[in-house]
């Protein structure tokens, strides 16, 4: 039985629409909405990451963690539209669906936050990521209480 951090990041390769776009930093980035959103719906996060405001924002290695872990997921080297590196989370399965076990709940609001940040640039997914009450309203270097600041 794989965790909910490996099914939330499955479900997010099959269904973000611009696969390229997902970075291991825009990945983690989603996951950390995703816990936010569900906690602000329904009282408690989808995954069980303990979630830490880093110097970049919302950071651990659990996502990571479990890309690597994962036999059916990858971390590729690529190059960014800046000449830049960047490593780009997907499915080593060519054009199948990676299997995820995702209640309806848990979809809705994966979806939603696929929606909302889609579209936006990575200066603006940036700026999102930063105007959430959790990284507003909690000091760098610390772990973030998501439960605590949704009320």
């Amino acid at each position: 039985m794989k965790n909910k951090v490996d099914n939330v990041l499955r479900y997010i390769i099959n269904e973000y629409p611009y696969p390229d776009e997902l970075s291991k930093t825009r990945t983690t980035k989603l996951i950390y909405l995703i816990d936010w959103k569900s906690v602000q719906k329904t009282g408690k996060q989808i995954t069980e990451i303990q979630w830490y405001f880093d110097h970049y924002g919302p950071y651990v290695s659990d996502v990571f963690d479990t890309a690597d872990e994962d036999k059916e997921i990858r971390i590729s080297e690529k190059i960014s539209n800046f000449g830049t590196k960047k490593y780009v989370v997907e499915s080593k399965l060519d054009g199948e669906k990676l299997q995820c076990d995702i209640s309806d709940n848990e979809r809705i609001i994966i979806d939603e936050v696929i929606n909302e940040t889609k579209k936006l640039s990575w200066n603006a997914f940036i700026d999102f990521v930063y105007a959430t009450p959790p990284i507003v309203n909690s000091e760098k270097y610390g772990y973030l209480d998501l439960n605590k600041l949704a009320k």
